[in-house]
């Protein structure tokens, strides 16, 4: 009999990997050399007059992208600590490419200042998030994972 432990992470890789045969990541193709930057953080245009907010770093294969929950923005990752080094988003890019954005909507930090992304009509559905990942990795020029 296996242990919880290897239950749970054999769980885990199912899962992610019907994501991924479910929501076609292999179709993403990068548009542009943007990921070739390097460290990047700002606004990527991903058409129809709409922004979304990308903070990448890191080099390797996979990339790791971070969805924030419910109601949080990209800086849920890259802060909240009281040293930066130790934040997920600082410490997967020691290992490979790792990429956190603001889904439409999500308030950024504690004041709740609104979304750095183009906001768009509420509520939104999973399609929608996933529609608005996949045209932000392609126009970032980010390979998804």
């Amino acid at each position: 009999m296996r242990s919880p432990a290897i239950r749970v992470l054999s769980a885990a890789v199912l899962v992610a990997g019907a994501i991924v045969l479910l929501t076609g990541w292999s179709s993403i193709t990068p548009a542009s050399p943007a990921s070739a930057r390097g460290n990047f953080a700002g606004l990527v245009s991903i058409g129809g007059g709409r922004e979304m907010f990308l903070q990448c770093r890191g080099t390797g294969s996979p990339t790791v992208v971070l969805v924030s929950g419910l109601d949080a923005a990209a800086d849920v990752w890259t802060g909240y600590q009281a040293d930066p080094s130790l934040a997920v988003f600082a410490r997967v890019a020691r290992f490979t490419r790792v990429c956190a954005y603001d889904r439409p909507g999500t308030p950024v930090g504690d004041d709740l200042t609104p979304s750095r992304s183009t906001p768009v009509r509420q509520p939104t559905t999973a399609q929608d998030a996933v529609r608005d990942l996949h045209a932000l990795l392609r126009a970032a020029g980010e390979p998804g994972p």
